[in-house]
């Protein structure tokens, strides 16, 4: 897939801004825009979104979410289905150095050690949960 968000694992992904919105009439399509510094993270709570990615279309229903990586061009065609409602977050990630190797947790525990901290997670493009945890609607 492409344009996915890699995350460094020495470093924390900074939050911006984060809320809810919701589009009652469905008069709304998604900015067009390029956020130069700025990742963002979508996540549906009812209706449809449409979101492009340079290119690549994306629907959204309730329980799916999506990563727009910075610096690439998105942009919406069709207007929100009415009553859509979604949490985003506007986060900051460092550049990674070239070549960062994926983490694995093949055969590990959930930690991370001090060796592994220049390797990379990787986040899914776009995926649907249902019931999603606190840490969930921070990250994934």
């Amino acid at each position: 897939m492409n344009n996915q968000i890699e995350i460094i694992n020495n470093s924390i992904p900074l939050v911006r801004e984060i809320g809810l919105m919701n589009d009652k009439e469905g008069i709304l399509k998604h900015p067009n825009r390029i956020m130069k510094d700025l990742n963002v993270f979508i996540y549906v709570v009812k209706g449809r979104l449409q979101i492009n990615e340079n290119g690549d279309i994306f629907h959204l229903e309730k329980g799916s979410y999506l990563f727009l990586r910075k610096n690439i061009h998105h942009w919406g065609d069709e207007f929100y289905q009415p009553g859509s409602e979604w949490y985003f977050i506007h986060f900051f990630t460092n550049d990674l150095p070239d070549q960062t190797t994926e983490y694995s947790t093949y055969g590990k525990t959930s930690l991370i050690h001090r060796e592994e901290f220049n390797t990379k997670v990787t986040l899914p493009k776009i995926e649907k949960s249902e019931k999603p945890s606190l840490y969930f609607l921070a990250f994934g």
